[in-house]
């Protein structure tokens, strides 16, 4: 059996997948922070307030922390499970896992084709 190591293991592809939808995640609350933001100071502007005063108040209280937010909490939690799918990844070739090893209760790396078992050795203790 032949060892594929441009495979990754389930557990990395999993980790992959989770990252890039928390990233998602943060995206969506980055685009909903600017609209709500946008939705504010039209608000704000139709009761009469200047633009750039309400633009000034509000980009301080309202926006920053609404984009750090985002960026900081759900960024950092992707690029958290990135790194570690990563590390994952690493280890899991150094070791020698195969994707269906731990599946098919097999914790030790595949043999190597040209040293495995051929046909032409019948078992009779001769090479």
């Amino acid at each position: 059996m032949k060892l594929d190591r441009s495979r990754s293991s389930i557990g990395t592809v999993v980790m992959y997948v989770i990252a890039s939808i928390i990233g998602l995640v943060a995206v969506g609350l980055l685009v909903d922070n600017i609209i709500i933001f946008k939705n504010t100071v039209d608000q704000y502007v139709a009761q009469g307030y200047p633009s750039p005063q309400v633009v000034q108040q509000l980009m301080q209280s309202q926006l920053l922390p609404g984009l750090f937010e985002a960026i900081a909490v759900y960024g950092g939690i992707s690029v958290i499970i990135f790194g570690i799918a990563a590390i994952n990844q690493k280890i899991s070739r150094g070791l020698g896992v195969e994707v269906g090893a731990i599946e098919n209760g097999n914790r030790e790396p595949a043999e190597d084709p040209e040293q495995g078992d051929d046909g032409a050795d019948q078992g009779n203790g001769q090479p």
